[in-house]
């Protein structure tokens, strides 16, 4: 395929993947992909693949807004989340224990599964980290070691209770 007809079918998909902006990235792709390959098998049976040629077929095939209008309603009777995977593995609730209990092993799984966003990934990466950041910086300010007796203190925290309301 020379660069001018590479050029028109990337145009082509280009517009129907916009028009398709409210799917998910992984089925706007395929859906591409899907119309690319129906594209070029009708191109390559032409006696001469030209670039007039695939630009009659694209023609044929239809406006981008008319195919994705299609697309979309075939995919409207399905939730956001059906759209993503339709049986998410690992199930979201095992991530969710996984990352509570056994950090590492519950990331792992959120990154694999293509249920989870990629914000969400980031989000269930980062909060352990941040917690755990928390308690050690927390951990220093109310407790200091002693290095000639080996010993952690606790500061000494002063509250101020009016004798009135003392038991």
């Amino acid at each position: 395929m020379d660069r001018k007809s590479e050029n028109v079918l990337r145009r082509y998909l280009g517009e129907i993947e916009r028009e398709l902006e409210r799917l998910p990235r992984t089925v706007r792709r395929e859906i591409a992909a899907e119309i690319r390959s129906h594209l070029l098998e009708e191109w390559r049976r032409c006696d001469e693949p030209t670039t007039e040629n695939l630009l009659n077929i694209i023609n044929s095939f239809g406006e981008p807004s008319e195919i994705a209008a299609g697309y979309l309603e075939e995919y409207s009777g399905k939730s956001a989340g059906a759209c993503r995977s339709e049986a998410p593995y690992p199930p979201s609730w095992l991530v969710i224990v996984l990352t509570v209990f056994l950090w590492p092993v519950g990331i792992i799984l959120a990154w694999l599964s293509p249920a989870w966003r990629t914000r969400d990934k980031l989000i269930a990466t980062l909060i352990p980290l941040l917690l755990f950041l928390i308690f050690v910086v927390g951990g220093q300010v109310f407790f200091s070691y002693d290095e000639k007796t080996g010993v952690k203190e606790v500061e000494n925290i002063e509250i101020n209770i009016p004798k009135d309301e003392l038991p």
